[in-house]
């Protein structure tokens, strides 16, 4: 799976001049279901984000666990 975010913030000191800074990530990962007879479902999963532009050179990592079971 790919993922990607982005954001923009504006702060306005007390000086009165506007500051952008912009971030955005690249989010390569895997994840996949488990699925028991209950009707629980199990997913784990494990991406690395990248930060690409004015976030180059950030990286990290993110785990991921859902449990997915029917109401009725």
């Amino acid at each position: 799976m790919l993922e990607a975010a982005g954001t923009t913030t504006e702060t306005v000191p007390k000086n009165g001049t506007t500051t952008t800074v912009s971030t955005f990530f690249i989010n390569p990962g895997v994840r996949f279901a488990i699925n028991l007879k209950s009707g629980l479902q199990i997913v784990p999963g494990l991406s690395v984000p990248i930060g690409i532009g004015s976030s180059e050179g950030e990286y990290g990592g993110l785990l991921y666990l859902s449990f997915e079971h029917p109401l009725f």
